[in-house]
């Protein structure tokens, strides 16, 4: 039963994850019509690091091994003011809706980088629902311009 409960708990949070995901773009070209995308990344930066220390404080999580410091603030710089930033920017000349489907190659390259980072496998389906997904966005981006 508990794994069960984990199991759910897990789709959740992962559902909750999407949804912040899906309304970065709309929310942020929103945002642009007042802010700077400087500021805006450093409001995000503040929210985030606010909700992460909030949640590892309540979780009683343990501190990072020495050797987890280096990659964390690496993945780090580019999660809250890398990704954010250059997202920001593009969106000064492109709508939402053409960024999100941009975004739709981004598990492509996520597991390209995990294979050339950690050398993980996915399986051959995920291979190639990835690489025509990506196509497909590649094409429809090429459509449009």
């Amino acid at each position: 039963m508990l794994r069960r409960h984990q199991t759910a708990y897990a789709y959740v949070l992962g559902f909750v994850g999407v949804l912040c995901f899906a309304a970065t773009l709309p929310l942020t070209s929103i945002a642009l019509a007042d802010f700077s995308p400087t500021f805006i990344t450093m409001i995000r930066a503040v929210i985030a690091g606010s909700a992460a220390c909030i949640w590892l404080i309540f979780s009683q999580s343990s501190r990072p091994r020495r050797g987890e410091i280096k990659p964390l603030l690496v993945s780090g710089l580019g999660l809250v003011f890398g990704f954010p930033l250059a997202m920001a920017i593009g969106l000064q000349t492109v709508p939402s809706y053409h960024g999100a489907v941009v975004l739709g190659i981004l598990p492509l390259v996520t597991a390209g980088l995990s294979v050339i980072v950690h050398g993980y496998r996915a399986r051959l389906g995920f291979w190639l629902c990835a690489v025509v997904g990506a196509g497909l966005v590649i094409v429809f981006t090429l459509r449009e311009q």
